[in-house]
């Protein structure tokens, strides 16, 4: 007996029949837990039997969020311990640092969350993505990716008046970075808050469209909410990206070409921050480029 069904609202009682059934979503099977084959079995990421189907995945998620939080956090307690030379410098990094933690601390819910429902995910998928944990998780990655490309920008600003106009301009104070970053933080949580404070205009699944609560709308880019999920994810994400790109291009062409002669202490100094804050910016790029990709191909 085969059953086909592509629609949302469906009654349990109807559904709960021996034979085989196809849905268009797999997290629909949770309405027909007594079929014996239900197809589709997974969406890539989660699987009727587990919230993290593949097994590299699972390994990955624990390594990262373990990586991010101890990592993360060394760098916290190293630079309010240590006293640093550049006090401006040093804020920036432990506010990207601070950005990067809240990121472990959302992979160890997904991750922990894997371990209790393994073996019968699909039992708990309709309540997980549905419940205050799963929002508050998807807030949480939300709030750290969007403080990090922010972060990042105010860093490369920063660098980019440093060196492109050393004399112009008066040195940036560090209660000019606090402001800096105070409004970058107020910004990050009222974009991650928005779909939060509309469950009307956004769904009740904004961030509950998969089981690990990213607002990305992958398997169903049209549904409710997925213009504000391109604009963050897309548009904000890739702006940002261009022009960090395009300011230590530019940075790294003026060093080039600058005179040895003519080089201060200052802008030498200046240059070399500049130098590790790329290697920061690349892997932080590396990171979140294929995400952007990834939603721009499912919109497309």
């Amino acid at each position: 007996m085969m059953e086909t069904v592509d629609g949302a609202d469906l009654d349990p009682e109807e559904l709960n029949v021996p034979g085989q059934c196809y849905f268009s979503e797999f997290s629909l099977c949770s309405s027909a837990l007594h079929v014996r084959v239900c197809e589709p079995r997974g969406d890539g990421i989660s699987s009727l039997a587990h919230l993290l189907d593949s097994v590299v995945l699972r390994v990955a998620v624990w390594v990262v969020a373990l990586v991010a939080c101890l990592g993360n956090l060394l760098v916290l307690v190293g630079r309010l311990v240590l006293r640093e030379p550049n006090a401006v410098h040093s804020f920036y990094i432990k506010n990207l640092a601070l950005a990067d933690l809240i990121m472990g601390v959302y992979l160890f819910v997904i991750a922990s969350h894997d371990v209790m429902f393994r073996g019968e995910y699909i039992r708990h998928d309709f309540r997980w993505r549905r419940s205050v944990g799963c929002s508050v998780s998807g807030f949480l990655s939300t709030v750290s990716s969007e403080a990090s490309v922010f972060t990042l920008t105010v860093i490369t600003v920063d660098r980019f008046v440093s060196i492109m106009y050393p004399l112009s301009l008066k040195r940036r104070t560090f209660r000019f970075a606090w402001l800096c970053m105070l409004f970058v933080w107020l910004l990050t949580l009222l974009l991650a808050a928005v779909p939060m404070m509309r469950p009307d205009y956004y769904g009740e699944e904004f961030y509950g469209s998969n089981g690990v609560c990213l607002p990305l709308h992958i398997h169903d880019p049209d549904s409710r909410g997925w213009e504000y999920s391109a604009f963050v994810f897309c548009v904000v994400n890739s702006i940002a990206f261009a022009f960090i790109a395009y300011a230590y291009l530019t940075m790294f062409v003026t060093i080039t070409h600058s005179k040895v002669g003519l080089r201060s202490t200052q802008q030498l100094h200046d240059r070399a921050i500049a130098k590790r804050f790329a290697f920061i910016v690349g892997t932080d790029f590396l990171c979140w480029m294929p995400i952007v990709f990834i939603k721009i191909v499912a919109i497309a």
